[in-house]
């Protein structure tokens, strides 16, 4: 069900038969509502409350998220296995796949193929490796 708020903004609520797992939307509910309500007592419109108060403490939520879709994008297997025909047009996972054939197994071009196909999913972890390590603290943000 959709709600639109006074100020704009729509919400949904979530029924009684829906559980969502850790994650997602979760992550921006769990920024503390006092810091909200501190920028809207400092005269801040809702789009700056999202851009300087609850985006940045959302950050590291959204960066896992990227590297969870991007991972899971990135190892397609079947759907593309399936679809693309040309061998020049698909993905590594299928190419790697081709090197196992039906007499022989060519384990030293899987293993450099692999290790060649892991190098964009490790440099994605360490560009964001310093959101997680700073942002799922509030810092001392709210007392309690």
């Amino acid at each position: 069900v959709f709600t639109l708020l006074d100020d704009g903004l729509a919400y949904v609520k979530e029924s009684d038969q829906v559980r969502d797992e850790p994650g997602g939307a979760e992550g921006m509910a769990l920024v503390p509502e006092d810091l909200e309500e501190a920028a809207r007592m400092e005269k801040a419109n809702t789009f700056q409350i999202l851009t300087r108060v609850v985006g940045p403490l959302a950050l590291p939520g959204i960066a896992a998220a990227a590297i969870f879709g991007f991972v899971n994008a990135w190892g397609s297997f079947i759907v593309p296995l399936v679809l693309i025909s040309p061998a020049s047009q698909q993905p590594a996972p299928v190419a790697i796949y081709g090197f196992i054939g039906a007499a022989n197994v060519r384990y030293g071009d899987i293993a450099a193929y692999s290790l060649i196909f892991c190098v964009p999913v490790f440099l994605l972890y360490a560009m964001s490796a310093r959101l997680f390590r700073e942002g799922f603290v509030l810092g001392g943000a709210v007392k309690g």
